[in-house]
């Protein structure tokens, strides 16, 4: 899919964007804040993940999250806290 097309879709159907990257991919992260900025959209949330080190929260007006070990496949009970700080901050509604 071209970026004209998916920055059409994502102004029509979103109203905030969330950006979900590998933390050694930064051209990758520049690519989606361009692409969200052109969609008019927010980013209310930058997740870098990585194979280890420590895992950290900090909410701003930017939400930055840094979280190891991420895996397709992980159940619910193996959760880490940090993931559940973030759905806390996100979804507020939820607590």
């Amino acid at each position: 899919m071209k970026f004209k097309e998916i920055t059409k879709i994502l102004s029509q159907a979103g109203t905030h964007g969330i950006i979900i990257c590998r933390e050694d991919k930064e051209e990758e992260i520049e690519r989606w804040k361009e692409l969200f900025e052109k969609a008019d959209l927010k980013i209310i949330c930058i997740i870098k993940s990585n194979i280890g080190g420590s895992e950290v929260v900090d909410s701003n007006d930017l939400i930055n999250v840094k979280l190891t070990n991420l895996e397709r496949e992980r159940s619910s009970n193996e959760i880490t806290s940090n993931i559940r700080v973030l759905a806390e901050i996100l979804l507020p509604d939820l607590q």
